[in-house]
């Protein structure tokens, strides 16, 4: 008896782990050679992504970067493929 509730439980709790996993529909690296830091990611109302962090390259996926750790604006489209990327430097 003892056994049927910790084998019932188990198969509950597997079954409960299963359908609470994501569905990951695509995964991308974004950044350049140094050290990018996201900081929030919204969804936009076509489906596809905003992220701001910040960024230490001028390379890779990253251009118009004006110094150490430029705030870093990228617009994805739902596929994970960049629209758009701006570097915003500070002034000093």
């Amino acid at each position: 008896m003892k056994r049927n509730i910790l084998s019932t439980l188990f198969l509950t709790f597997c079954f409960l782990i299963a359908i609470c996993q994501p569905n990951i529909q695509w995964q991308k690296s974004l950044g350049g050679l140094m050290l990018e830091t996201a900081a929030c990611i919204q969804q936009t109302t076509d489906g596809g992504f905003i992220l701001a962090g910040n960024s230490n390259s001028n390379d890779g996926d990253v251009s118009g970067n004006q110094g150490s750790y430029d705030v870093w604006v990228v617009n994805l489209h739902n596929s994970g493929t960049i629209v758009w990327q701006k570097s915003l430097a500070g002034s000093g």
